[in-house]
């Protein structure tokens, strides 16, 4: 796997594979089980980092303000636990590529003054 949204892709294809049932709250588990792993083995938690964002993300996203876990706030949201987890998926798609749009927004501008800047040098 080369990054967290990679081992939720995974799951999200077999998820009684990798957590048993379907249900937001064994996804949860997993989550918290695979961090300490990770923290055990002593390997980089850098998707981590990114991924402890999602909760402060999906707050604003679903306008809710709360101490709950994402996976609470998810549930909260849905009307069982296998719904909660289609929805915790379709919202990570959607979380990843948040700034997607704003990284090609930067990259059309960074053409343009490109652009420019060649224009300019054929004037003098």
């Amino acid at each position: 796997m080369s990054s967290i949204y990679d081992l939720f892709r995974t799951i999200q294809k077999r998820p009684a594979l990798y957590i048993g049932r379907r249900s937001i709250f064994e996804l949860q588990a997993f989550w918290f089980g695979y961090i300490h792993a990770m923290d055990e083995l002593g390997h980089p938690l850098s998707d981590i980092s990114d991924f402890s964002e999602f909760h402060d993300w999906l707050q604003q996203r679903l306008d809710v303000k709360t101490n709950l876990s994402w996976a609470s706030i998810l549930l909260f949201r849905s009307s069982d636990e296998r719904e909660a987890l289609d929805l915790f998926f379709d919202l990570l798609e959607e979380f990843i590529n948040r700034n997607q749009s704003t990284d090609d927004d930067d990259e059309e501008e960074e053409k343009e003054e490109d652009y420019m800047d060649l224009s300019q040098l054929q004037d003098d």
